[in-house]
């Protein structure tokens, strides 16, 4: 084959695919950072791998051996925006709580799906004929209308998410890489907007990105993805510069601001459900190092590191117990659920903390219920 007719759009396409679903298997994986937003994250790059399958699909030509997978993809595009909303909220510690409002996130999917139906239901034939020749049926009016909401749609999440960062993010986001990412990422929708308008306008491009437009949005969403794996240390850095200090030590107002937002990341992420955490995640997710953090705990706040992490693990086992949930549950099954590895670390740290075993505790919270009810 001629080197100068090759197609290799197909395979760096394929290629791209493959990057953004192992970038999501690993999201999922890693206990680095922020486990909770790093899901939403790893949502968007299996959605947005999956959006690429049939425009692999469609440049390799096996359009002639799968019609009907024409337009499948079109709905996961607007599956991305509200995601870039989510991680944003998740990151910075604010709820994303899914009620019946939340099903108006999904509403411009679900007209996409309706617009398109008449378009999954055709025949092969009448499916070929159109990928053979789009112009037959190509309407200037609706490919403008559907463009239009889908940037609209975007632009709407995307600056919704820049003013979470600003408003929500400033004690983890003064490095500005993620509100750097949303913004280049705004402004590369912005600009397809426009040019949308201008193409609607003229029948002309702007200016013509070919097939790159589609590796420019890779770049920018995988970098988030990178940056939350391999550096994050380069997201989450506090708004104190460690480096400036002297002689290597903590101020009192830096360790303050330390174990200020230690607290709030085991509030809003749950850092201790994980048995395996260890100095070096928390340390990681704070954007600070290990030295730091040691000194922090240890000569602000009087404990070590296991101390402070296992005072979260008893509460949250105490709630457990104290909201009668142990009805079908064991004890090491609460352990488990709080953090502990086993039954047996569980109830030597509990009794050290609160002077009880857990099964005393348990016993004298059913009898402060039982007096309770009675009065």
């Amino acid at each position: 084959m001629d080197a100068s007719t090759f197609n290799w759009w197909p395979f760096f396409y394929g290629a791209i695919i493959f990057q953004g679903v192992f970038l999501g298997i690993v999201l999922l994986a890693t206990k680095k950072g922020y486990p909770t937003a790093n899901r939403y994250l790893a949502a968007m790059m299996f959605i947005f791998s999956l959006a690429l399958v049939e425009r692999v699909i469609s440049l390799s030509g096996l359009y002639q051996t799968w019609p009907h997978l024409l337009f499948v993809s079109s709905p996961f595009w607007f599956m991305l925006p509200p995601l870039y909303y989510f991680y944003a909220r998740s990151f910075t510690g604010q709820s994303v709580h899914f009620s019946p409002i939340q099903l108006l996130h999904v509403v411009p999917v679900i007209l996409v799906v309706v617009y398109f139906t008449p378009y999954y239901l055709w025949s092969k034939e009448m499916k070929l004929i159109f990928i053979q020749d789009r112009s037959l049926f190509y309407n200037h009016e609706e490919s403008f209308i559907y463009s239009s909401v889908y940037y609209i749609q975007s632009l709407g999440y995307l600056i919704g998410s820049i003013f979470v960062f600003g408003n929500y993010g400033k004690q983890i986001l003064s490095n500005k890489w993620l509100l750097l990412s949303y913004s280049a990422l705004t402004l590369y929708v912005l600009f397809n907007t426009v040019q949308s308008v201008y193409y609607f306008l003229t029948y002309e491009n702007l200016f013509d990105f070919k097939l790159w437009g589609t590796p420019i949005y890779a770049v920018v969403i995988f970098s988030l993805a990178y940056f939350a794996l391999i550096k994050p240390e380069m997201i989450f850095v506090p708004s104190w510069k460690l480096w400036q200090q002297k002689n290597g030590r903590l101020s009192a107002d830096e360790m303050d601001n330390i174990i200020t937002s230690l607290r709030k990341l085991m509030q809003t992420q749950k850092l201790y459900l994980n048995c395996d955490l260890k100095y070096s995640d928390v340390a990681a997710g704070l954007g600070i190092s290990v030295r730091s953090l040691s000194d922090a705990l240890n000569e602000h706040a009087g404990l070590s590191f296991n101390d402070f992490v296992n005072e979260y693990r008893i509460h949250e086992a105490k709630q457990f117990i104290l909201k009668g949930k142990l009805e079908n549950e064991t004890m090491l099954a609460v352990a488990l659920n709080s953090g502990f590895k086993n039954k047996s670390s569980f109830n030597r740290v509990f009794k050290n903390q609160t002077g009880q075993t857990p099964t005393e505790f348990l016993q004298s919270s059913s009898h402060e219920r039982a007096f309770n009810v009675a009065l």
